[in-house]
């Protein structure tokens, strides 16, 4: 796997504008459990504990969805005047990817919310 967590976390203190623990959710930590609830999912092989793991992935699924629409949302705010319509609609794009995903959506949702705050300079800070 890319080094999704730390893009994960850049991606949550950007659109903040603030430091690790700035705001909730913005921590590689968060989406370190999404990983690690996702491998013991897959790669689980005791039928007695599918079902209690696979609800703890989807989730730590919806716990980083939310913390990245709630991002991306407040991205499109804050640049609410400057969006053309091409870019309005990736934020809504993004944010239906989100609804009932997985970690791969995520991983492109990450992706695709990196490319439209670097395209407006919205770089985590240092705080």
């Amino acid at each position: 796997m890319d080094d999704f967590a730390l893009r994960y976390e850049y991606l949550i203190r950007s659109a903040f504008q603030c430091g690790r623990y700035g705001v909730p959710g913005a921590n590689a930590d968060t989406f370190r459990a999404l990983e690690r609830s996702f491998v013991l999912s897959r790669d689980n092989t005791d039928a007695a504990r599918k079902e209690d793991l696979l609800f703890n992935y989807a989730f730590d699924c919806g716990e980083v969805a939310t913390y990245i629409i709630t991002a991306i949302e407040k991205f499109a705010k804050d640049f609410d005047q400057q969006l053309n319509p091409a870019q309005n609609q990736e934020i809504e794009d993004i944010t239906m990817l989100l609804d009932n995903s997985d970690i791969i959506k995520i991983e492109e949702a990450i992706e695709r919310s990196e490319a439209l705050m670097v395209a407006f300079g919205r770089y985590p800070t240092h705080s």
